[in-house]
């Protein structure tokens, strides 16, 4: 039987599956929508036909291009790359992260139940009913603020009803100042202390204290967070109490108000551990937190207590999601809750943990260089140079130019600083335990990182660009700026300061390391001829006292090594000038006295120095003089008028090898003996 042959056959049209089937290779039914696809919500596609193909594989003819167009087309290709180039180095230093495109695909109902399931899933990681602690409860009252001894007492429940109807129990009483005085305070470490540290934003701080205070007024339970944040503002403001604060008439005298500061500072960890008995998160209380540890790291240095609180406040900023504040919640289907005031609020404490968490761990001591928050961990934009008084709650925040002064000037760069100061930890492990294993080749590296970092601050933190009690905040953002930037040049090149006396190798680093201690000390003595307000307290604050010790010992150092005549500190004006400041501090502050009199016995017992009762009366006025600067330290002048906050006139790094000499080990002797026996907590 013979089959029946056409002239034209007719072509089999053959059903193909679909895109998704042919690309994870499912068995497809052939029928649009198919069954996999409805199953996974998603679109179901024909693959395109032949013909089709065809179509897309046989590009347009172009017309004739004159070169002309050639030309211009080039040019603004170029044009478009350049400036994509620029842009991507500008958003280089921001934290990176991605969307997953992929899951905006999801249709309405399967991301509805994605959303659920991820929060099933953080709920059963989180506290259970049965294990919260219920904390006993606490009463809030107010009375003057000179009466306040104590911030804690007993007082009875129900103390109003006859004593045989119910039994009174005693409950803990937390005692405030009065209304207008706690806004005293508060106007204290806003206008005089904050911009250091800015975590707050000061006009909703303001508003907050009438609504505590209202609050306690009605009778209505005191929300526990706020007063904490109140509290670690009392502990900062009557720490740096001075005596033109006294026109505030809240204390007698600069004394009686600093004795309140660790009443303040005890009382307000009281008040985050009863909060940390309930799963009580907040932003107040973390910017309690950050503010509390600045009060103890004043008082106490970076003790145990101050890192422990450190570590609570790195904690509930996670617990609050601040280091996610700015990640793609597209597929939870809900923001951050914050407002947009609250969030940019919230960068500013999670960048000043960050910074204080990197800078921390460079710091000598048992950390050894490790620190806690790696960037790669988190999605957080970095504040905006903004005053507080523009930043309007339910307005798009826009920041100022770089070059333009804020209450965020210095905190940027603190941040600039900060990230320098981790990248140089990730190249030298364990560091901080002993700076004099760092190599020579890193020290150079992290030379010339500092001194680009100055090359791109703004002119107006230089610390001779505004020196005038009209714009003290900026001159004092300056001031902190180059103390803390010098003071970490003089860490850096400590190791090298002794081999630099044995040969030119080291001759540079040796000049670096002394010329910015010289520059510490200059600052300290400008800041005493201006008469700023700050200066009067500039040294209960621990950077102040920490960096000055530093230049003190480097200059010290500088003295012991020279070898012509004997040690004496009267050799270096400036040495002379830092102890007298040293002194001076322990009147002010317990570390200076737990720094400077293990430091006297050392000096003493290698005999440096002699003359006791004369360096005690060295004259501090009669070294500031304007006219005399150049004059104090005429074997290392590189600039005959130096610039307080430029490092670009200061000698340079040299390209030499790591290699120590069979020479360096005599100039080095010197090193381990001068300093053993001194604990240095800071350095």
């Amino acid at each position: 039987m013979h089959r029946r042959s056409r002239t034209n056959p007719r072509p089999r049209t053959r059903v193909v599956s679909c895109l998704l089937c042919r690309e994870r290779k499912l068995r497809c039914n052939r029928q649009f929508p198919c069954t996999n696809c409805t199953a996974r919500g998603v679109e179901c596609q024909a693959p395109p036909t032949a013909a089709a193909r065809g179509r897309e594989a046989t590009p347009p003819a172009d017309p004739q291009v004159s070169n002309e167009q050639l030309l211009k087309r080039l040019e603004s290709l170029e044009a478009l790359l350049a400036s994509r180039t620029r842009q991507g180095e500008l958003q280089s230093s921001e934290p990176s992260f991605s969307e997953d495109t992929g899951q905006r695909q999801f249709p309405s109902n399967v991301q509805n139940w994605l959303s659920d399931a991820l929060l099933l899933e953080r709920l059963c990681m989180g506290p259970k009913a049965g294990d919260l602690t219920h904390s006993n409860p606490i009463v809030v009252r107010t009375c003057p603020v000179r009466l306040i001894t104590r911030p804690w007492s007993f007082v009875f429940q129900n103390e109003t009803l006859p004593s045989l109807a119910v039994q009174p129990e005693p409950i803990r009483c937390l005692w405030l100042p009065d209304r207008q005085e706690a806004k005293r305070l508060v106007d204290k470490y806003i206008n005089d202390i904050s911009f250091i540290h800015h975590v707050i934003h000061g006009p909703s701080v303001r508003r907050l204290v009438d609504q505590v205070y209202d609050t306690i007024n009605q009778g209505n339970t005191a929300p526990m967070g706020p007063i904490a944040l109140l509290i670690a503002i009392f502990a900062n403001s009557t720490c740096l109490w001075t005596a033109q604060d006294l026109s505030r008439n809240l204390f007698c005298g600069v004394s009686e108000a600093r004795s309140q500061a660790s009443l303040w500072q005890k009382a307000g960890i009281d008040v985050l551990d009863h909060i940390q008995q309930s799963p009580h998160v907040s932003l107040e209380s973390t910017q309690a937190l950050v503010i509390l540890c600045y009060s103890v790291v004043n008082l106490e240095g970076v003790s145990v207590k101050f890192r422990a609180l450190f570590s609570r406040a790195i904690t509930m900023a996670r617990e609050l999601g601040l280091h996610c504040i700015d990640s793609p919640r597209q597929v939870l289907g809900h923001g951050s809750g914050f407002t947009k005031l609250e969030a940019e609020v919230g960068r500013r404490v999670w960048w000043y943990l960050c910074t204080t968490d990197w800078i921390v761990a460079g710091l000598s001591g048992t950390l050894g260089g490790a620190y806690t928050i790696h960037p790669s961990q988190m999605a957080v934009h970095k504040p905006q140079n903004v005053d507080d008084e523009d930043c309007i709650d339910g307005e798009e925040i826009v920041g100022r130019p770089m070059d333009q002064p804020t209450c965020m000037s210095y905190f940027l760069e603190r941040i600039r600083f900060a990230e320098i100061f981790r990248a140089s930890l990730e190249n030298a492990q364990f560091a901080a335990l002993s700076p004099d294993t760092i190599s020579f080749q890193l020290v150079q590296e992290l030379e010339a990182r500092m001194s680009r970092f100055w090359d791109d601050a703004p002119a107006f933190l230089c610390f001779n660009h505004v020196m005038n009690r009209t714009a003290s905040k900026v001159t004092i953002q300056g001031y902190i700026l180059n103390l803390f930037v010098h003071g970490q040049r003089c860490r850096a090149h400590l190791p090298y300061l002794a081999r630099g006396q044995a040969g030119p190798a080291y001759a540079a680093s040796r000049a670096a390391c002394v010329e910015s201690a010289r520059l510490i000390i200059r600052m300290e003595m400008r800041m005493e001829e201006e008469e700023h307000d700050f200066a009067s307290t500039r040294l209960r604050m621990s950077i102040v006292l920490h960096h000055i010790f530093l230049a003190f010992l480097v200059l010290l150092l500088d003295v012991c090594l020279d070898t012509n005549g004997p040690r004496q500190i009267s050799k270096s004006p400036e040495a002379a000038v830092a102890w007298r400041i040293l002194q001076d501090a322990k009147a002010q502050s317990q570390q200076a006295s737990t720094l400077v009199e293990p430091l006297g016995r050392v000096m003493r017992k290698h005999e440096v120095l002699h003359n006791a009762e004369e360096l005690e009366n060295w004259p501090l006025a009669g070294l500031g003089a304007q006219g005399s600067v150049s004059a104090l330290a005429p074997s290392l002048e590189v600039n005959p008028q130096p610039s307080w906050g430029s490092m670009r006139d200061l000698p340079r790094m040299p390209q030499g090898g790591d290699s120590l000499g069979t020479g360096q080990e005599v100039s080095t002797n010197d090193w381990p003996n001068f300093l053993g026996g001194l604990y240095l907590p800071f350095i």
